[in-house]
């Protein structure tokens, strides 16, 4: 949707160790690394560039600090922490449920008031042991929506700065998998929130392209806005392959969007956004992959750069003319767009809805949607497949596209009206992710056993799972939120 930004980022530098912390300059890591918890947490000073033929390992119960941006919007020399894996360039960052790898901000809180610490205009960098991290307990704790007083530089251009978001920047992974914009060559683009330099493309013929694993992973108050319109989300995948692994990765509390997709190919399972200040889950320029059991809570409170939009917005393509897309001979844009997201449970704030559009093609299976105006909105004349999709009482039933093209069976309004506990996270009920019982909310659609798990039941969560034993539970910031004790 967005285009990058004209921004240069300064480059270069070695990692320099200090007590019990370590510090990464910003450009290129040079080379190989290994992150590990006795380094850790490690202190991302501007972004940090994996390059093409370098691998970044980072073990299990490492955390990775962002700085906040100190200066103004498009100032170079202040730029906000972020890790970007570059084309050809690898990550192996593989948690553990015990030990979840981290990633969040190094902003600090020396008064200890609960507020980043700042001169009114922009916020004070972390600089050595005397300083108070804000999120000074990631394992344990999580920061609240919205911080007890204003942060400092409260407005990015028309937004105001509410809440515990753009704290740093965030993960940015970029390979060779194709995709169907036109911006430097056909099937080449530059991503949003980083400069136009060849370090900053994505995309190719490649799609089983590689470019490492993300697993057990929570990314936590990112997305700064580097440029007006180009903010950096919590995990941005641009032509990204399907030989890399995406699975139980959480983004909490971003200022942007949660997880988007330019493009690319890649498989993912078990992702959870929460209290993003867009569209939970965000998807461009012809991806082609699988999506099963996410888990998308949106925000309840004004912050970030809408308030939490969408949980899901899906666009085939973000091109305005044929000059900007990838057509094949025939002038189809090419590849053409096939989402799949089965097993999803979408806890909205009352307003949002799953917004499929621009080109849109692709199938929803077994979802839960609770506190929408709508389930979903078709708007776009692809074939669109909605199967085993429940919502409740409080939440409208889907909208067909105008042109009868979609495909939508076995759909029910929950007998019982409430499809998830907690739902409107605003009473004394806690949220409970959990279905209430096995085929109260309608019974799971059969899907292909090479492609997808089968659980019994709609939604990402199996039903019956004892309290703490749900998949979100014992690694995401979620499960430490007093929302959620499912």
């Amino acid at each position: 949707m967005k285009k990058s930004t004209i921004l240069a980022l300064a480059l270069g530098g070695m990692v320099s160790g200090l007590s019990a912390q370590t510090s990464v300059p910003a450009g290129s890591l040079g080379g190989d690394a290994t992150w590990t918890p006795a380094g850790s947490p490690y202190i991302l000073e501007g972004a940090v560039f994996v390059d093409g033929g370098a691998t970044l390992t980072i073990l299990p119960g490492t955390v990775v600090r962002g700085q906040p941006r100190t200066g103004p919007i498009q100032d170079t020399a202040n730029d906000p922490g972020s890790l970007v894996v570059a084309q050809d360039g690898t990550i192996n960052a593989a948690g553990t449920r015990e030990d979840p790898i981290i990633f969040t901000t190094a902003a600090i809180d020396n008064n200890n008031d609960g507020i980043a610490d700042g001169d009114g205009s922009y916020l004070t960098a972390y600089s050595g042991a005397s300083d108070t991290f804000l999120d000074a307990t990631p394992e344990s704790s999580v920061l609240p929506q919205t911080a007890p007083g204003n942060l400092p530089r409260l407005q990015i251009g028309s937004s105001s700065l509410n809440g515990n978001v753009a704290l740093w920047g965030g993960v940015i992974i970029l390979g060779n998998a194709p995709t169907n914009v036109n911006d430097v060559a056909p099937g080449l683009a530059e991503v949003e929130g980083l400069p136009a330099a060849f370090n900053a493309q994505y995309g190719g013929n490649f799609p089983n392209d590689n470019s490492g694993t993300l697993e057990f992973v929570s990314i936590r108050y990112g997305g700064d806005v580097i440029g007006a319109g180009n903010e950096i989300n919590g995990l941005t995948l641009g032509g990204v392959g399907r030989g890399t692994t995406i699975s139980h990765v959480e983004v909490y509390q971003n200022w942007d969007d949660g997880v988007e997709w330019f493009g690319g190919t890649v498989d993912a399972d078990h992702l959870a956004v929460t209290f993003v200040g867009d569209d939970s889950l965000d998807g461009d320029q012809g991806f082609t992959g699988t999506t099963q059991f996410a888990v998308v809570v949106q925000a309840t409170e004004n912050i970030g750069s809408g308030g939490g939009d969408k949980p899901f917005e899906f666009d085939g393509e973000d091109g305005t003319t044929a000059s900007d897309s990838n057509l094949d001979s025939n002038l189809d844009v090419t590849p053409f767009p096939s989402y799949q997201v089965a097993n999803f449970t979408v806890v909205g704030n009352g307003g949002a809805y799953i917004r499929l559009r621009n080109g849109f093609s692709g199938a929803l299976y077994n979802g839960l949607v609770d506190n929408c105006t709508e389930a979903w909105q078709d708007q776009t004349p692809n074939p669109v497949v909605v199967q085993g999709v429940t919502w409740a009482s409080d939440t409208g039933a889907g909208v067909m596209g105008s042109d009868g093209n979609e495909v939508a069976s076995d759909n029910q309004v929950a007998a019982g009206g409430e499809v998830i506990l907690g739902d409107d996270l605003t009473g004394s009920e806690t949220l409970d992710l959990r279905p209430q019982s096995p085929f109260a909310n309608g019974a799971e659609v059969t899907l292909p056993a090479a492609l997808y798990e089968s659980i019994g039941t709609r939604g990402a969560i199996r039903f019956g799972a004892g309290a703490g034993a749900t998949w979100p539970a014992g690694w995401t910031a979620l499960d430490l939120n007093d929302f959620n004790k499912g």
